[in-house]
């Protein structure tokens, strides 16, 4: 899970452990991309707004990656994006969900769909 928001982080780490999944939790970009190189996860939860390095920054420099150029992404983000930049993400993440009105539980529905097994 990477959001410099660290009550976004602790409420999606709780959710996520409840469910059984182990979570790697990181606030920013760069951090979220050694612990990818060193951990290997199975999936990421990204926010996109975030100081220095962006979710957008962190997602191509992550898809750059040999190991993660198939991981899965699920964007997690109040940010309303536009027609553009929910195209250009569209190649790079396989879901995007918005933290206006959603529960962190939407995010773990999507989550399980993207894992190998499904929901």
């Amino acid at each position: 899970v990477v959001d410099d928001d660290p009550g976004a982080l602790r409420l999606m780490d709780a959710t996520l452990a409840q469910l059984g999944f182990s979570t790697i939790t990181r606030s920013s970009g760069a951090a979220a991309l050694e612990a990818a190189e060193r951990l290997h996860p199975t999936a990421v939860v990204l926010d996109l707004v975030m100081e220095g390095m962006d979710g957008v920054e962190f997602l191509d420099r992550f898809r750059q990656l040999p190991e993660h150029v198939r991981t899965p992404v699920l964007i997690w983000t109040m940010k309303d994006l536009t027609t553009a930049e929910a195209e250009r993400l569209r190649d790079a993440a396989q879901a995007v969900v918005s933290k206006n009105g959603n529960s962190p539980s939407t995010v773990v529905q999507q989550l399980k769909t993207l894992l190998p097994g499904g929901a």
